[in-house]
């Protein structure tokens, strides 16, 4: 079993214990041999264990887990995710490249007429220049479209 820390927040916490006495010094709130978390940058996350503590300092010695080997998933990258121009996507469906970037993006129509309704994919924003994570990107001034399309 693996310790990893969990951070959470609490918010409105309505009930109090009594019995909780507050913290002084360093060595009382991190006592030797202690487990913590260290919540900077870098190493976000990794599991330490105080030493000692000196003063107002605390020496902690961290677990800090080797960095995973990505070089298979770099080099099969380009087959797991590949994006095409929209005029080949719309070639391939029989549609113009202007009907697919409007259904892709936003379309709205007003029916009865004082009630708007979007019908669009909302796959990307052009005002924005952003599109949805697997779906569409911007490069080159052009829009791409992912397999998934």
């Amino acid at each position: 079993m693996q310790t990893f820390a969990l951070q959470t927040v609490l918010k409105d916490i309505t009930v109090k214990e009594q019995t909780m006495k507050s913290v002084t010094t360093v060595a009382e709130m991190f006592p030797q041999d202690a487990q913590v978390f260290n919540l900077g940058v870098p190493h976000y996350g990794c599991m330490g264990k105080v030493c000692s503590t000196h003063g107002g300092n605390a020496t902690v010695l961290f677990k800090i887990p080797p960095e995973p080997n990505l070089t298979k998933i770099f080099k099969k990258m380009h087959t797991m995710s590949s994006y095409h121009p929209g005029w080949k996507i719309a070639s391939n469906v029989g549609i113009t490249g202007y009907l697919l970037s409007r259904i892709t993006g936003s379309i709205y129509i007003y029916y009865p007429e004082t009630r708007k309704w979007s019908i669009g994919l909302n796959l990307k924003f052009t005002k924005e220049k952003s599109g949805i994570a697997g779906f569409t990107k911007r490069k080159d001034n052009e829009w791409l479209y992912s397999d998934a399309v």
